[in-house]
């Protein structure tokens, strides 16, 4: 199976992604992946929590925009 891992980070936080099948592929001209980190705006309203330990990403549905 091929894997593509995203990341971006920002002061105390990370934000991952892995995208799996088709999309994965090096010839591969989907970019809906990129398009949604592009988009995902990081609020660290949370408390510090231990290292590793991961947050829960909800997407927002499209009524909610």
């Amino acid at each position: 199976m091929q894997v593509r891992f995203l990341g971006h980070d920002g002061p105390d936080w990370l934000l991952r992604g892995v995208v799996t099948g088709a999309g994965a592929a090096p010839e591969s001209a989907d970019q809906w992946a990129y398009r949604l980190f592009a988009s995902t705006v990081v609020v660290p309203s949370f408390s510090p929590r231990e290292n590793g330990v991961a947050i829960a990403l909800s997407i927002p549905d499209a009524a909610g925009r």
